[in-house]
């Protein structure tokens, strides 16, 4: 899957000097009318790249109250050892079920351009548990939204909100590498 759609151009070429018509007779042979004005039509595959203001189209949106559950989540997990979040499973789970309107691009692109929720990223990460918890709870929007039209035109404004190399976001989520895709956004953005 690519950015790149695909659209019937239709390329007009108008032969107006010395073209010849076909002209049926009335014996059902054809003959050739000199001076007609003869329309060819062409169509081509193109790719169409995005335009500077469709890379940036990207818009990280999320409300205050959203922001602020996700902050709650982020920072619990980063700061809480596993026994104290397992007491807090249930809470964070409902914090996680009122976050289903944040999409999984607008979630990641909150956190990661926030430099104290990076950081805490960076502490779930180096725990396998806490990791596990994170990174089952993106994939699933991640795995929705990547087969959306728009997801790739989104990621590509994405990567450039985080400057990111699309290319290397693209790929992962063509291969549907989404931990891989995390990891690489944790890794390489500079907040």
């Amino acid at each position: 899957m690519s950015i790149i759609k695909k659209y019937l151009c239709v390329c007009i070429t108008l032969l107006t000097s010395q073209l010849f018509a076909e002209e049926s007779t009335a014996n059902g042979e054809s003959s050739l009318k000199k001076g007609t004005t003869e329309i060819l039509i062409e169509t081509k595959q193109v790719e169409e790249k995005p335009s500077p203001e469709e890379k940036n189209a990207f818009v990280l949106q999320v409300p205050e109250k959203e922001g602020k559950m996700i902050e709650e989540i982020i920072v619990t997990m980063g700061t809480n050892n596993v026994l104290a979040l397992g007491f807090k499973k249930g809470h964070l789970k409902s914090l996680g079920k009122k976050l289903k309107g944040v999409g999984p691009l607008q979630f990641l692109g909150y956190i990661f351009t926030n430099p104290k929720l990076k950081k805490q990223m960076q502490v779930i990460y180096k725990s396998t548990v806490k990791w596990k918890g994170f990174i089952n709870g993106v994939i699933p929007g991640l795995k929705r939204d990547s087969t959306s039209d728009n997801f790739y035109k989104n990621l590509l404004g994405f990567s450039t909100l985080l400057k990111l190399d699309y290319e290397s976001l693209r790929e992962k989520a063509e291969k549907q590498q989404w931990d891989g895709f995390v990891i690489y956004i944790m890794n390489n953005t500079n907040v």
